[in-house]
């Protein structure tokens, strides 16, 4: 019996056919607002594309983990697909939209009285924590390697690929392409 050491594999990046067709395939958004959904996750740089993926940026990271954090239920795809059926049953005719805003209104209010901002900040950390563990991103000049925080011997962070002496990437400052 051979044991040999593997690691767990990231889920595939999303391009945006694949991003498209995952909100189809859920019932999340129309037709006509599906191109605009990568066009505001770009513009407000939460991610970037690079080869026709997506990847997010730190504030992209931060933003989905405060939302999913503090206000999970509002930010599941049942509860959007649901509510994407409850507009086509108001187009319809089927359902008064004043009862859906009513239950969309409670449930808001709910969500923000639960709201576990504290607990978020201390979720945070541990996720920089992870972070620092596994890398802040692809390093900009070799495009192979990934960048590592670390600290100078007079305690100033910087940012190194774990690819050095190979690839000799080093900066202060996070490449803005991966803020």
């Amino acid at each position: 019996m051979e044991c040999g050491k593997k690691q767990t594999e990231p889920p595939s990046r999303y391009s945006e056919g694949t991003l498209v067709a995952k909100l189809e395939k859920q019932g999340i958004g129309r037709p006509s607002t599906y191109a605009t959904v990568s066009e505001t996750l770009l513009k407000r740089k939460y991610v970037y594309e690079e080869k026709k993926f997506f990847y997010p940026f730190s504030l992209g990271e931060k933003v989905n983990f405060f939302l999913q954090s503090s206000f999970g239920e509002l930010f599941r795809e049942k509860f959007t697909a649901e509510l994407e059926s409850d507009l086509d049953r108001i187009e319809k005719k089927e359902i008064d939209s004043n009862s859906i805003l009513n239950r969309l209104w409670l449930d808001l209010q709910t969500q923000i009285q639960n709201s576990k901002f504290i607990l978020f900040q201390k979720e945070w950390a541990t996720v920089l924590q992870k972070k620092k563990e596994t890398g802040w991103g692809i390093c900009p000049v070799c495009r192979n390697g990934i960048l590592q925080k670390k600290k100078s011997s007079r305690k100033k962070e910087f940012y190194q690929c774990n690819r050095f002496p190979d690839c000799e990437f080093v900066s202060y400052e996070l490449p803005e392409s991966l803020e």
